[in-house]
């Protein structure tokens, strides 16, 4: 017998202004609030501030290289925003760097 349950960073995602109209960019917004909720509070803190000060602005190819950090494990992502593992790719250290600069001056 197999779970049905989907954790919801590994579920497909969509986003924001990405085909479709209002109604459907909301929907995707909220399903990406929901991805960016993680069992961690550093995590949680990080990607929520990340979303609301970037998401709008962020090119197409940022927007999946976001997703793909989102697909990843906690403790996984947890690592590469800290520094302590490196990103799959340019647009990845792009974005890495961006959550790391906004969770730095939040901190201050």
């Amino acid at each position: 017998m197999t779970d049905a349950f989907t954790p919801p960073h590994s579920r497909p995602l969509s986003f924001a202004g990405e085909g479709g109209g209002e109604a459907q960019s909301e929907v995707g917004l909220n399903r990406l609030r929901w991805r960016c909720r993680r069992g961690m509070l550093e995590l949680d803190a990080a990607l929520s501030a990340f979303l609301d000060r970037e998401l709008e602005y962020l090119a197409p190819a940022h927007r999946r290289a976001f997703a793909a950090l989102l697909a990843l494990e906690d403790a996984e992502l947890l690592d590469r925003v800290l520094g302590h593992a490196a990103p799959d790719n340019a647009d990845q250290a792009w974005l890495l760097a961006r959550i790391r600069a906004g969770r730095d001056a939040e901190g201050d």
